[in-house]
């Protein structure tokens, strides 16, 4: 694992691991982790010498970690991984740091590049939690995608005819707001 002081631990400092194959998260809260993250995502525009003509971030969200959110820590890598408020706080402060840089440096390189965002769903606002995604990270990208759109949770099973998408999860997901 290159530069496991980069990689999130959690607070009994135990790596987090994202699968099990033993692959780890960038710890944001970290200013060299999230610079190595900007450069993962930027060097391919760079490199393509207009080819790219942006970024497209995936799982785009406000990360929740405590509560035994993720088992992957511990001795055995399968016990919870222990967080605590502020640290999950900090770590998704990092990742706004992180993606608003990113946008900065995508418009450095030219104005006319895009970083679009995706993760912009109703899990929350059904939820009662409002529309985090969207009010996080609105004014640090240049777009949404909504994946499921037409599809997953989106689709209106029971429809014998149109529509087969539920009109109002589509209405919130561009007002963020339920419809009356």
């Amino acid at each position: 694992m290159a530069n496991p002081d980069l990689w999130l631990k959690d607070d009994l400092g135990y790596p987090v691991y994202s699968d099990f194959d033993g692959n780890s998260y960038y710890d944001f809260r970290q200013e060299q982790a999230r610079n190595l993250w900007i450069k993962a995502a930027i060097d391919p525009v760079i490199n393509t010498n207009g080819g790219a003509n942006g970024v497209f971030l995936d799982g785009v969200g406000w990360i929740t970690l405590q509560d035994c959110r993720l088992k992957t820590c511990g001795e055995d890598k399968a016990s919870c991984c222990v967080f605590s408020a502020e640290s999950e706080e900090a770590l998704n402060q990092g990742i706004l740091l992180a993606v608003g840089s990113l946008k900065d440096q995508i418009h450095e390189l030219n104005p006319d590049h895009i970083l679009i965002g995706n993760g912009l769903a109703n899990y929350d606002f059904h939820s009662g939690n409002g529309n985090p995604t969207y009010e996080h990270f609105v004014d640090l990208l240049d777009g949404f995608c909504m994946e499921h759109v037409m599809g997953f949770e989106a689709v209106n099973m029971h429809a014998t005819e149109p529509p087969f998408i539920k009109i109002e999860d589509l209405e919130i997901l561009i007002t963020t707001e339920k419809p009356s």
